[in-house]
């Protein structure tokens, strides 16, 4: 075999005779799109709990990817810190200048608000008595018919028209149902993914989150409402987690769509995936999407609990189990 330029290899047979014929060697290799030089800024917004003193105070870091300069949606800010305070969704955010002062930002759920810092009030709360924070996703109550207003409330999944399978086909179900990975496309090298972690399941039973199945009677794990199909990557991803799936709407009066949402650092990500719709995810209610987003927020408050102040806790129950791995 001899190479005969970049773009083809003659083959020719072994018995010397003249005869040969090319194989086309495509150029270039395949490649990910590239990633901007400039304009994806690594930015964020800081949340501070009002009444904490300085150095106790830091609620949330949060990664800004938004807009190409950084920033957040107003409502997704207050939906998360909603969560951990407990569900509350009747608190408001106030920007810090560089003095330390407070100024009022937007109230509109839509409004992007760009990095920096910023105090997150409920009432009643003061320096006296704090409003508390939940701990931990196993300590905390999903909100059954009250979740946040606006696109939580506004988004319905749309339904497969074929349920009828059996436990042991669940992966045939998937092939028919999605098809292929329900963010990139890809129909090959794909994962079942879970929605709310199997490793959950104790907490999905305490919260009688069965109600929202397609089949009341099936497990966790069984159950085409908390199953799909991603690329193995993402799934590897989606499981870290470098982000997560949330509705989002560009205004109001406009239908919610399903976007990715990065939660961590990440040019490719970030300039591949963020705030890009997904494909359609058929069967899964939102409720079990607003707990993979609860799942994924409350580690990011072990900061914030981990310092030498103590912290007012809502705890409603402790679920204990040993860690179970994927």
């Amino acid at each position: 075999m001899a190479a005969c330029s970049q773009s083809q290899v003659t083959l020719r047979p072994s018995n010397n005779s003249d005869t040969s014929f090319s194989i086309p060697i495509p150029i270039p290799p395949s490649r990910p799109p590239p990633v901007p030089s400039s304009g994806l800024a690594f930015q964020y917004i800081t949340i501070y709990h009002p009444h904490y003193p300085p150095g106790n105070n830091i609620l949330l870091k949060l990664a800004a990817l938004d807009t190409p300069t950084g920033g957040l949606q107003y409502g997704y800010l207050t939906t998360i810190c909603g969560i951990l305070a407990g569900n509350k969704w009747n608190g408001w955010l106030e920007g810090r200048d560089s003095h330390g002062g407070r100024y009022s930002s937007s109230t509109s759920p839509h409004i992007v608000l760009p990095p920096g810092g910023y105090d997150f009030f409920l009432e009643p709360s003061s320096v006296e008595e704090p409003y508390p924070v939940v701990p931990c996703f196993r300590q905390w109550r999903f909100p059954h018919m009250e979740l946040p207003p606006g696109d939580w409330q506004n988004y319905s999944a749309p339904a497969s028209t074929n349920k009828n399978f059996s436990p042991s086909n669940i992966s045939m179900a998937l092939e028919l149902r999605d098809a292929s990975c329900r963010i990139s496309g890809f129909s090959e090298g794909t994962k079942v993914a879970h929605v709310i972690p199997k490793e959950e399941g104790e907490w999905h039973q305490a919260n009688n989150m069965h109600v929202y199945q397609c089949d009341i009677n099936r497990s966790l794990d069984t159950d085409l409402a908390n199953l799909l199909l991603l690329r193995a990557d993402l799934h590897i991803n989606f499981d870290k987690p470098l982000f997560t799936i949330i509705p989002k709407s560009s205004g109001a009066g406009d239908a919610p769509q399903l976007v990715v949402h990065i939660v961590q650092q990440s040019k490719e990500y970030q300039h591949m995936y963020h705030n890009r719709p997904v494909l359609e995810w058929r069967d899964i209610p939102p409720e079990f999407l607003f707990a993979r987003l609860a799942w994924t927020v409350f580690p990011w408050i072990e900061g914030f609990l981990s310092t030498g102040l103590k912290k007012s806790h809502d705890c409603h129950w402790v679920i204990h189990r040993d860690d179970v791995a994927e």
